[in-house]
């Protein structure tokens, strides 16, 4: 006897019904499930507010191929995103965050440089209250190159970053009295700006 189900299903995009022997319905909710994510994460012992809350909005389901993304995505697991690659697992992400900033500070402070500043935040936003800067480089690809950062720019100033959704390249930013431009240099692959 096959199960029947009754009642509404509310399908989110990128789920699917999938038939086989039987009913299989694939349903996720990945609001609750990033949740829940964000909850083990809590349990495990991260307190850092700043990287709960970016876990908690990141929609990390979007980054794993439909194909390989099943209704995990959001388990504390690394999850395959093709080419032999995956995706990390979310503990590691984020015990490594707070971690990584904590050490770099430590060797800042170890070679006496009294000029480098380290920051824990959305680097796609930069530092505006800082600004502005003669030189910005990122070593992660947004989609485009960001408005945000060409404005935090001197009127002389120049910006390196990959630039690019799949296939990338360096884009060499210069601005002259207020206006910009982009020159398209190396081909390159770096993680996605998030």
């Amino acid at each position: 006897m096959s199960p029947s189900f009754r009642g509404t299903f509310y399908m989110r995009q990128h789920e699917r019904i999938e038939a086989g022997r039987g009913l299989v319905l694939v349903f996720c909710d990945w609001d609750v499930r990033r949740m829940g994510m964000v909850e083990v994460l809590r349990n495990y012992g991260i307190t850092d507010k700043g990287v709960l809350d970016a876990m908690a909005q990141v929609p990390r389901h979007l980054f794993i191929p439909d194909a390989m993304r099943g209704e995990n995505a959001y388990a504390d697991h690394p999850c395959p995103i093709g080419f032999n690659q995956t995706i990390s697992q979310p503990f590691i992400v984020a015990y490594m965050i707070p971690e990584l900033a904590e050490h770099a500070a430590q060797v800042v402070a170890q070679l006496n440089y009294d000029n480098v500043t380290i920051r824990l935040g959305d680097g796609a936003k930069g530092l505006p209250d800082e600004a502005p800067f003669d030189v910005i480089m990122t070593a992660c690809a947004p989609a485009d190159v960001p408005q945000s950062l060409v404005s935090q720019l001197t009127d002389t100033g120049r910006m390196i970053l990959p630039v690019g959704v799949g296939y990338q390249r360096l884009m060499i930013v210069r601005k002259v009295d207020g206006e910009w431009s982009v020159l398209p240099d190396l081909a390159v692959r770096f993680v996605p700006m998030v």
